[in-house]
């Protein structure tokens, strides 16, 4: 058979034609498939097909053109889906099957009706093995336009079917995908590129979030961090390296208010939880600016919030990308409440009850900066934890939180960092042992604690590093490589400070997770995060500079 069918190939121009064009169809509709089964709207073909049926024999009956019945049909269809679909808890393809099926019995019967000789069946679906050849260039034609246009426009494509909302609106996002097995996994993982942020679908207050860099880490973590299943799927986004941004805002469906803008000073990736909260941001254009309030408006519309919601952006290479919409009350609203004199909750609650922000005389959109800065530090209990991982990562460990506030930035954190009891000492030893991609970044923070007049210790990977790119310091074994190790240096007093950031896994073995907990448990601070260290240097050194800070009610600033 095989056979006869290459030969008919050879010597029918016809059958290749159909050929062609069968291969070309099958390549744009499964391109073009996919974004409409993302969509929730994969019977939509086959709805539209069946349901021009009816019209077809009725044109055929009335004796008029069959391409007004297939039009006036097809487009009956399009609007009983959307009614049903929108007056009515069934789901989308639901709709869709319920209609195509019902236009297709109605087509069948009247074809029956009409007992013509002619074929309607082929009039509306047409015979492949008719194909001539300008109708098979029309085909290839359309075929390359349609690829193209979704090469083009891929990212907007998937916002579309992942994010409606979004992509109404025109508001970026970082790219992400839904996996419910291993290989779906490493398959969406070759896509976005690596690093990924990973959670599950499930997920509160960031539990079992991660940030992996590479498959083995992520395979790790589909096999022994969740159990991936299609009831559970786990989700998957690019992370973006960038300043994370927060909003608290109250809308009442028309309009926003804006209390302020927070700008946290760990980068993404640190629970929001576990960041400092800087307001007013510091480090954003007003470019930047401009386009949050515009965001932040348009989705608390899109959205019909009446009340309160919290929005997380990105800030990363310019340009800014939603990563988070919270149609509620977050742990910032005390704190922003506090600090600009609005109440949050009392004016959500009153517009959720039927007022709106001009009866309440709030002003709209960015309220004006208080003349003062306020930061938001958290406030950890590990010490109280035993074997509890205390890196700081995408899963929240605070158990509260203190507000610093001053006249600048450099006052509102030292308050804030001895309210939150980090004990940062002056001078002595800073014990470092970073992971290859901070090395870089950690060498520059090693230079400017040297220049305050600290000692650096690292271990072998690290303080070779260091010794090559120009930092003085002291290499130290590591815990497994012998006596007088970095752990013994922690045991014996010897180290004042340790930063440490994370290589790879949190299992209680590995030698990084020892060196943290040992810290803690002998009363040593350790930092894990870069942003962080970068914010203890700055609070240093505005302190040597005999910077004077006096302890003040935030009336007294709001007095001023």
């Amino acid at each position: 058979m095989i056979k006869e069918f290459i030969d008919g190939l050879y010597s029918f121009h016809f059958l290749q034609n159909a050929l062609i064009t069968a291969i070309v169809i099958g390549i744009v509709a499964g391109a073009v498939g996919c974004f409409i089964v993302l969509r929730g709207m994969s019977l939509m073909g086959d709805a539209i097909s069946h349901a021009v049926l009816p019209g077809v024999a009725l044109s055929f009956i009335l004796g008029i053109d069959f391409f007004i019945g297939a039009i006036v049909f097809g487009l009956l269809a399009s609007i009983i889906i959307t009614f049903i679909k929108g007056n009515s808890i069934i789901k989308s393809d639901t709709a869709i099957g319920i209609t195509f099926s019902s236009f297709l019995a109605l087509g069948v019967i009247l074809i029956s009706v009409a007992k013509s000789s002619t074929d309607l069946f082929h009039i509306l679906f047409g015979n492949i093995l008719a194909v001539q050849d300008l109708d098979m260039y029309i085909t290839i034609g359309v075929a390359i336009f349609v690829l193209l246009v979704i090469k083009l426009f891929y990212k907007e494509l998937l916002l579309t079917s992942f994010d409606e909302l979004l992509a109404k609106l025109g508001i970026p996002r970082p790219v992400g995908a839904l996996v419910t097995s291993d290989e779906e996994a490493q398959e969406a993982a070759k896509n976005l590129k690596y690093p990924l942020i990973v959670r599950p679908s499930y997920v509160l207050g960031g539990r079992a979030m991660e940030i992996v860099y590479n498959d083995k880490e992520l395979d790790v973590y589909m096999k022994e961090a969740v159990v991936a299943s299609k009831e559970h799927p786990v989700l998957i986004d690019r992370y973006m390296v960038g300043m994370e941004v927060e909003v608290d805002a109250i809308s009442d469906g028309t309009d926003v208010c804006i209390p302020g803008i927070m700008e946290q000073i760990e980068r993404a990736g640190v629970h929001s939880g576990d960041s400092m909260a800087v307001y007013p941001a510091q480090h954003l254009s007003q470019e930047i600016i401009d386009q949050i309030v515009d965001y932040t408006r348009r989705i608390a519309i899109g959205l019909n919030v009446k009340g309160v919601l919290n929005i997380q952006y990105i800030v990363a290479d310019g340009e800014l990308n939603v990563i988070e919409v919270n149609p509620r009350s977050s742990r910032t609203v005390p704190f922003i409440s506090k600090v600009t004199g609005i109440n949050m909750v009392e004016c959500a609650t009153r517009i959720a009850l039927g007022e709106s922000l001009k009866d309440l005389g709030l002003p709209l959109g960015l309220v004006p900066n208080k003349p003062y800065v306020a930061v938001k530090a958290p406030v950890f209990s590990f010490s109280k934890m035993g074997l509890v991982e205390i890196a700081l990562g995408p899963e929240m460990k605070s158990t509260g939180e203190v507000m610093g506030i001053g006249r600048t930035y450099s006052e509102a954190l030292f308050k804030a960092i001895n309210g939150a009891n980090m004990r940062i000492p002056e001078d002595g030893t800073i014990l470092m042992t970073v992971a290859d991609r901070d090395k870089a970044e950690a060498c520059e923070l090693a230079k400017g604690f040297i220049d305050l007049g600290y000692h650096i210790e690292a271990t072998g990977g690290t303080g070779k590093y260091f010794i090559e790119h120009g930092v003085n310091c002291k290499v130290v074994n590591k815990i497994h490589e012998g006596e007088d190790n970095c752990a013994d240096h922690i045991r014996q007093d010897k180290v004042d400070l340790v930063l440490n950031t994370l290589t790879a896994g949190k299992r209680p073995e590995r030698e990084g997770f020892q060196l943290r907990r040992l810290a803690v448990e002998m009363g040593t601070p350790c930092l894990t995060s870069l942003d962080t260290a970068r914010e203890v240097l700055r609070v240093v050194a505005n302190r040597k500079d005999d910077a004077n800070y006096n302890v003040e009610a935030l009336q007294d600033f709001e007095l001023e």
